[in-house]
């Protein structure tokens, strides 16, 4: 096929759908009414899960500009816990389902397609999964169905629990889905310091005074799952880990735990306060990691690479949730106070420049070069022999990043581009929230940019007209459009839908709330549609809604 794009991509919108958040249909923000979607291209049929709604509804796109909801299926089962995710294939429809216990198994119910003729959903099966399955992808020849189970931990009868993250392996036969093949990583805690030093990240590793103890194995913890295009291998994030897995699909086994290394910033700008009065690039010597969120698989020039949103996480156990207070991560500032940052490394007029700043809006703590002071670090990497902070690592790269799956070196990353581009069009948003329901979207604008900045949560690989593209989304509601050119991304353009001056409140009132807390993205390419043109999906976990949007070409050559 001759790929031939002249201009640049540009994003054009099409419908959009608010999402109730019980049968009844009544409406609400935050309410998690809308949290992942499949499209089913057979029927054009999309299926959205709402994990804080337990409720499936199915969205007839035959018309783009008229989606019509056929059905919405609840799912209550006592003893299951929330809906995680949705997956189609030509002749199935999977969900995955928690536990409402920490120590349950999940479960993944599997459905025939719906269609315009049925007045119900047809349930083909119910099959245990892992603990706490988060995420799903079929094999192209929906024989198989790979799913990432997270091993949330929690409290068990008052009691700390941590159950073992896995992947789930369910194999279809002429009889429908038998059990599936659970693979945990318990075969790697004796490798754990072989790991540990490549940069596997070994974050929570027990707590004496809680009376904790725990495994490298139970830290790591299953995020996100894309298939190659041979099915032969399987990858998934370990995204507070930093890391990714590859795994065998026809052997049920783990090959290898790839450490993604971290993103230097000297090279690039970064906005890393809240407070400095909006948006504010410049350049410190600090360190990020990757951590992944979402992953995606794309064949460019007939080699496989994956496509990692790179969205940051903090681990975090509260008093409530888990029986005690633990966070791997601290303002710099608060380092600093603490004595954890290695004073050897500050020079005498750097190190008055910090005391006599502590009342302005930024403060900056100076190690080798200079960090600002209200950035959310980890407290416990790029330690000395002395056990103190030499090198500060913050939280996502706040970028997209392509993988060689052969090498798996990365080959390109976008850098500092998501969040200049965001400031050439939409500056009024950067990096901003969508939290407080009184406030507007320029109301909240800057307020991520101490924790993971723009925040890639979703990524999508398609086409068009026969050239590779990447369309990943933020948190705060853009959506960006990125060529792939060989080994590289090259940005075409960004969109926010919705307004910026209204509270979030009236906003929703008013159908232009926008997509709101980006939860998943999708791409239908443009030769599944009888219309030519690509499909985007985006899904805003905190808008309960679903946008749908064009992909075109808009002829002008850029500069």
């Amino acid at each position: 096929m001759v790929s031939f794009v002249s201009g640049i991509l540009q994003i054009r919108e099409k419908a959009y759908i608010k999402l109730p958040y019980n049968t009844a249909g009544n409406y609400s923000m935050f309410r998690d009414g809308a949290t992942k979607a499949s499209y089913h291209s057979q029927t054009r049929m999309l299926y959205v899960i709402g994990t804080g709604t337990n409720l499936m509804h199915i969205i007839d796109l035959t018309h783009k500009d008229n989606p019509t909801i056929l059905l919405t299926h609840h799912f209550n089962t006592v003893g299951d816990g929330p809906i995680t995710d949705v997956e189609t294939c030509s002749d199935t429809v999977a969900v995955a389902i928690g536990s409402n216990t920490v120590a349950a198994h999940g479960h993944v119910e599997l459905f025939l397609p719906f269609t315009r003729f049925d007045s119900q959903l047809t349930k083909i099966g119910r099959v245990p999964a892992g603990h706490t399955p988060k995420d799903m992808a079929f094999t192209s020849d929906c024989s198989r169905l790979i799913v990432a189970n997270e091993g949330k931990p929690g409290l068990l009868h008052n009691t700390f629990e941590d159950p073992r993250g896995s992947i789930s392996v369910i194999i279809k036969n002429d009889q429908g889905f038998p059990p599936e093949v659970n693979t945990n990583f318990d075969s790697f805690n004796d490798r754990v310091n072989e790991y540990l030093r490549n940069g596997v990240r070994y974050i929570f590793r027990g707590d004496q005074s809680a009376n904790v103890e725990t495994t490298f194995s139970k830290d790591l913890e299953p995020e996100s799952v894309a298939i190659d295009q041979d099915d032969r291998y399987a990858y998934i994030s370990l995204q507070e880990n930093n890391a990714v897995v590859k795994f065998d699909i026809t052997q049920n086994r783990i090959i290898e735990i790839y450490a993604l290394g971290v993103k230097n910033w000297t090279n690039f700008d970064i906005d890393a306060s809240d407070r400095d009065g909006g948006p504010n690039l410049k350049r410190h010597h600090i360190y990020s990691f990757y951590q992944p969120r979402d992953i995606k698989i794309g064949v460019v020039n007939g080699q496989s690479y994956l496509f990692t949103a790179n969205t940051g996480a903090i681990k975090k156990f509260t008093q409530q949730n888990e029986g005690f207070d633990f966070t791997d991560a601290a303002r710099a500032r608060t380092l600093h106070n603490n004595g954890a940052i290695d004073e050897v490394l500050v020079g005498a007029d750097n190190k008055a420049k910090i005391n006599n700043d502590a009342d302005l809006v930024v403060m900056r703590i100076y190690v080798v070069r200079y960090s600002p002071g209200r950035l959310h670090v980890s407290g416990m990497d790029g330690l000395n022999s002395q056990g103190l902070i030499q090198y500060l690592h913050a939280y996502g790269s706040r970028s997209v990043s392509m993988w060689n799956t052969a090498t798996f070196q990365r080959v390109y990353d976008t850098g500092d581009d998501m969040e200049k581009e965001a400031i050439n069009k939409y500056s009024s948003t950067f990096n901003g929230d969508c939290e407080n329901i009184n406030l507007s979207p320029a109301g909240e604008v800057d307020l991520r940019s101490d924790d993971y900045g723009v925040e890639p949560t979703a990524v999508a690989f398609g086409t068009h007209s026969g050239a590779p593209l990447i369309i990943t989304a933020s948190r705060s509601g853009m959506i960006y459009v990125f060529n792939v050119i060989g080994t590289a991304l090259s940005f075409q353009s960004v969109h926010r839908r919705g307004g910026t001056n209204q509270a979030w409140n009236l906003l929703y009132q008013n159908n232009s709330t926008g997509d709101c807390l980006i939860s998943d993205i999708g791409y239908v390419d443009e030769s599944a549609l009888p219309d030519r043109t690509g499909l985007v999906y985006v899904i805003g976990s905190g808008s309960s809604s679903v946008s749908l949007y064009e992909i075109y070409d808009d002829g002008i050559t850029k500069k």
